[in-house]
């Protein structure tokens, strides 16, 4: 009976060493993102020498924190970079509120679309993409990250045809690539028949930047099998003056199993 109330009384010691023990975890975590945002702050105040290090604290951030990062990605466009690298690199997948905030002032909706300012807003909206959103991450972690910012990532996905900066268009038509969204399948076809529609006025050339995108766009068809591509990559083989893209159409093309 003493032996029974005396392991009882330990298993209670135990579970809750085990809780504090947790707690302590927590609270240490919190502690040090809590330290690395103040010694920003003194970093900041103490000049510019320490330059390198004055955003690194993003990476310790989480989405609570995402109105304060917001406020030095609208800053100058090197602070922006630098907090991009950092917020990379953080746990928490949430940055719905930031991409969102970018995007309404780059939107073809926007009140004011033409406004100063717009080129470096495309900027850092692209290196948010490329970064937050990349390939090289963890497959799991990856898909946590674009199932955690569907709702914003849909905005951008479905102006895929307004997007004036090709850049933006780029990393928009790798992410649709990468979600497997196959609602958005018809705007990456959409895409690439604008670009074999221009090709004329273009004889047959495009720019590097062009090229560029209408390749990730034939990534994007052969990774989703996307089967109503294959006019546009057909017109492509055969019409186009670059070496790369009819290399990469047929290639893309041969990949593709017709539809039985």
């Amino acid at each position: 009976m003493f032996l029974s109330r005396n392991y009882k009384s330990n298993n209670n010691i135990s579970a809750g060493l085990r809780r504090q023990d947790h707690d302590s975890a927590d609270n240490l975590k919190s502690c040090m993102k809590s330290l690395a945002i103040i010694l920003t702050c003194f970093l900041l105040t103490a000049g510019a020498g320490f330059a390198a290090d004055e955003t690194s604290w993003a990476s310790f951030s989480d989405r609570s924190d995402n109105l304060l990062i917001l406020t030095y990605l609208t800053a100058d466009l090197d602070t922006a970079l630098g907090i991009i690298k950092s917020l990379s690199i953080r746990e928490d997948p949430f940055i719905g509120d930031i991409l969102d905030y970018f995007f309404t002032h780059i939107s073809p909706d926007a009140k004011a679309p033409r406004q100063a300012g717009i080129l470096k807003h495309t900027t850092v909206l692209t290196n948010l993409l490329s970064n937050f959103f990349s390939s090289d991450s963890e497959k799991s972690e990856l898909q946590v990250r674009l199932d955690s910012n569907r709702k914003e990532l849909a905005e951008i996905f479905g102006s895929l045809p307004y997007l004036e900066n090709i850049d933006l268009k780029i990393e928009a038509t790798r992410l649709i690539g990468l979600s497997g969204e196959q609602y958005f399948y018809p705007l990456i076809v959409c895409e690439l028949e604008r670009i074999v529609d221009i090709m004329p006025a273009r004889n047959e050339l495009f720019t590097q930047p062009e090229e560029k995108l209408c390749i990730r766009l034939m990534l994007v068809v052969r990774d989703c099998g996307i089967q109503e591509a294959r006019p546009a990559l057909q017109s492509l083989s055969c019409r186009s003056r670059s070496e790369m893209l009819v290399k990469t159409a047929r290639t893309v093309l041969s990949s593709l199993v017709p539809s039985p």
